[in-house]
């Protein structure tokens, strides 16, 4: 079966008008539409898709890959807000991804960079993001055994540290010395951050492709 919000192997089981039809199992059959089909695809191929719901609440398939998929912490850029149901955030998909205002912990901005975790809403089966780093999505705390609660040097700090990480690339022509190797004294006196917390920034950075490791250093993705 397909799972929603993650990046899945399906088969080709017809062709249509609008484009080619998956195997979606349980699902039924899932549209993969004619600007995502590649050249000389056949009944039985097997392709690898990303699999969500579109505007109209059908459930779609993309050769396009997201920066970051269900289950993933990543900082995504805020690009509109609607007054009446929240934020959307730029994943690398055509269709942005909503941060509904019940899950921001404090009121977000156009251009802003947050660091958020995407969920499958259980109700609704659409893909949503949250602040609340702590929640695993369903609206219940981590299990027991699980120990996924956020350091407070770390993850709350890892949205505005990556931005100021952001923006000194740019003062720096997109390159900085600094990278997950450096000195915690060198970290300390660039950012004021711990180097958990640095590397932490570093990694959601890098997961929303936003930087590379150049070896030494990092440097800025456009």
């Amino acid at each position: 079966m397909a799972d929603i919000g993650k990046c899945n192997t399906l088969t080709v089981v017809r062709g249509s008008t609008p484009g080619v039809y998956l195997d979606g199992g349980d699902h039924g059959e899932i549209l993969l539409p004619n600007r995502y089909v590649p050249r000389r695809v056949a009944t039985g191929d097997r392709i690898e898709v990303f699999v969500y719901r579109d505007s109209e609440d059908r459930l779609v398939a993309s050769t396009e890959t997201p920066r970051a998929t269900v289950g993933d912490v990543a900082v995504l850029k805020v690009v509109s807000v609607n007054p009446k149901i929240g934020a959307f955030l730029d994943w690398g998909l055509a269709k942005d991804l909503l941060l509904p205002f019940r899950e921001q912990s404090s009121p977000v901005q156009v251009g802003q960079a947050v660091a958020v975790r995407i969920y499958l809403d259980e109700k609704s089966e659409r893909i949503v993001a949250s602040m609340k780093l702590e929640r695993d999505g369903t609206g219940e705390r981590p299990k027991r055994g699980i120990d996924s609660r956020p350091e407070p040097a770390g993850y709350r700090r890892v949205a505005p540290l990556a931005e100021q990480i952001v923006e000194s690339l740019k003062r720096n022509r997109g390159r900085l010395d600094l990278d997950d190797h450096s000195s915690p004294e060198a970290i300390r006196e660039a950012f004021r951050a711990s180097k958990k917390a640095f590397k932490q920034a570093l990694g959601a950075l890098y997961k929303a492709r936003r930087i590379r490791f150049s070896k030494p250093g990092i440097e800025l993705l456009t």
